[in-house]
């Protein structure tokens, strides 16, 4: 039996989730499940307690008893869940936490789920899109912007290097605005 979440407050579900992950196939007997986990080090999904997981109809409150590596992955045991067959109605859902299990951030730090989403607005005040995507380089994190109109030669998206005061001048959060220092016509 899956340990369920009573909390009055999850009856339409938990508010303010981020995916940490998701659970992959059961492993052995005992109620091991493979763990996917999208950290940025695999082994810190298992620093962030309690994993909200839906499953079977309903939110479940899980904890983890034991970890160990196999395979480039990990395993957990989580707690309360002693067989494969009950382990096996968790393969394929999705880990989330709540977001207030996240660190704190310092100042000019964000999070990319908070950067997804923003305008992204040139120095003359152009539009140049939509961030609807990061990609992690050895040197920095790039933003994929989506290009609001199709300019010149039908260029779709943009590729802005997220490097504090060179590139990026501000970042709004509450606005949802990030300021950059980009030429958005030389990519034609």
């Amino acid at each position: 039996m899956i340990m369920s979440i009573i909390n009055q407050d999850f009856i339409y579900g938990p508010k303010n989730l981020i995916i940490l992950g998701k659970f992959g196939k059961a492993h052995g007997i005992m109620g091991w499940l493979k763990v996917i986990s999208l950290t940025e080090t695999l082994c810190n999904i298992i620093d962030y307690q309690p994993w909200l997981v839906f499953a079977l109809s309903k939110w479940h409150c899980l904890f983890v008893e034991y970890w160990r590596y196999y395979n480039k992955n990990i395993l957990v045991k989580i707690k309360g869940i002693k067989d494969r067959n009950i382990a096996f109605s968790l393969a394929n859902c999705v880990i989330n936490i709540d977001v207030s299990q996240l660190p704190s951030l310092k100042q000019n730090e964000y999070y990319w789920k908070d950067l997804l989403g923003c305008q992204v607005l040139a120095k003359d005040g152009y539009q140049i899109g939509k961030v609807t995507s990061l990609i992690k380089t050895g040197a920095n994190d790039v933003l994929v912007v989506k290009a609001i109109t199709q300019k010149f030669f039908g260029i779709k998206e943009y590729l802005i290097p997220f490097i504090q005061d060179q590139v990026i001048k501000n970042v709004s959060l509450a606005k949802r605005i990030i300021n950059v220092d980009w030429d958005y016509n030389s990519c034609y």
